[in-house]
């Protein structure tokens, strides 16, 4: 079934998008984009740079990085998602190309009536990344990613730059603790009411107990918060089980407006094997909504 929206509606969103100045298509990046049910400053299992740059980072015997994914709604929102990132280190320092697209299908236009006219309304943003990330001093990885937005709206497109930085520090005071912060599509010079539409967030991950009778099976605890000022803000609590080739992770989402606020489930299953990582998320909707689903493979090239 296709979702109908007026001629006269599509250009009273645009116009509200404008006085906003929020970028069409931005609220689709709030869904679980290539994240495996992590925190944005803590969705490091894709390695893409998208949520946190830092995650970028290429260490080890490997020299690159292909990370794919793909986010998909159920008939109610019929939204979709594809990102493709390459990164690859030069010299201590990983550069990273990376392109997202996210959008709304089978938007029916119509104008005073049920019986569409003309071709769909198009809304979605496109998001095309420059990045680059470095690890200092044993446990600290910083990055910093410029990015080209595109978003649009039936006949309004609007483009413009923006930056993004993050960091990640690891073994926290020389314990098995990770702290994580990053801003997630930031427009410098945005400001007023709704301002840019970019988030900020940070998060912590922890592991609580090993089993080292169960081939070092380690659960860990984790919390991340990510705010948009003037929209929302999203409590996630989460634990995950963690083996040598398996991830399991469980927890619940709480996402606060200036209108609701909503609880929100989420797992996912992650695998590694060899150069390849392979990860399965799904998150529950509010509103009856059916769930999001979100595909997250990786493969590393490994040093000559």
């Amino acid at each position: 079934m296709r979702r109908f929206v007026s001629a006269n509606l599509a250009v009273a969103l645009a116009s509200a998008m404008s006085a906003a100045q929020q970028l069409p298509g931005r609220d689709l990046f709030d869904l679980p984009i290539a994240a495996l049910a992590e925190g944005t400053a803590l969705a490091l299992f894709a390695g893409d740079g998208l949520r946190n740059p830092a995650s970028l980072y290429v260490s080890g015997r490997e020299r690159g990085r292909l990370s794919l994914s793909s986010l998909a709604t159920g008939r109610e929102q019929r939204v979709g998602a594809q990102t493709l990132a390459l990164a690859y280190a030069v010299r201590g320092t990983t550069i990273g190309l990376s392109l997202a697209r996210s959008s709304v299908s089978d938007i029916a236009r119509t104008d005073t009536d049920p019986q569409t006219i003309g071709p769909d309304v198009r809304y979605g943003l496109t998001v095309i990344s420059l990045a680059a990330a470095r690890r200092e001093g044993g446990t600290l990885t910083s990055g910093i990613a410029l990015r080209y937005q595109s978003g649009e709206l039936d006949i309004e497109q609007r483009r413009e730059l923006g930056v993004d930085a993050g960091v990640i520090i690891d073994s926290l005071t020389g314990r098995d603790i990770t702290v994580a912060a990053s801003s997630f599509l930031w427009r410098p010079g945005t400001v007023g009411p709704g301002g840019s539409g970019a988030a900020l967030s940070a998060g912590v991950d922890a592991s609580a107990i090993t089993l080292r009778r169960i081939g070092n099976t380690n659960l860990r605890v984790g919390y991340a918060w990510t705010g948009t000022p003037q929209m929302s803000n999203e409590h996630f609590g989460y634990v995950t089980l963690r083996t040598r080739v398996w991830d399991a992770r469980a927890g619940a989402a709480r996402v606060v407006t200036s209108n609701d606020a909503t609880t929100r489930l989420r797992i996912a299953l992650g695998a590694r094997s060899g150069r390849y990582r392979l990860g399965v998320a799904r998150e529950e909707n509010p509103y009856g909504l059916s769930p999001s689903y979100v595909f997250v493979l990786v493969t590393h090239l490994a040093t000559p």
